[in-house]
């Protein structure tokens, strides 16, 4: 479960159960833009509390139902530009991908 306040608080939990997050951070949304098809991207730096900083790439589709987001585990680096759902292993640059959907 992946938790996104609108104050820039993001929480991450592996099971929807657990009271206290596996990971925090915050979140700073650097551009964002909506499809023809209705869907909504953002670019998005996060820096977590474990020490990781992540470039993002998050979608919302129409429905507001499926959230998918690829990352980088990187910093001043390029955003992802497109959503990958199977991104290759081997690349230079690794590149994450997860897909959430609303209960």
């Amino acid at each position: 479960m992946l938790i996104i306040a609108s104050d820039g608080r993001i929480e991450d939990r592996q099971l929807s159960t657990q009271t206290i997050p596996s990971n925090q951070g915050k979140y700073t949304i650097a551009e964002s833009w909506t499809d023809s098809k209705g869907n909504i991207y953002c670019t998005v730096d996060t820096k977590w509390k474990i020490g990781w900083y992540t470039q993002d790439l998050w979608k919302l589709d129409k429905s507001g139902n499926i959230f998918e987001r690829n990352y980088k585990l990187t910093i001043d680096e390029e955003y992802p530009t497109k959503i990958d759902s199977n991104p290759d292993p081997d690349a230079a640059t690794l590149l994450y991908y997860c897909i959430y959907y609303r209960q």
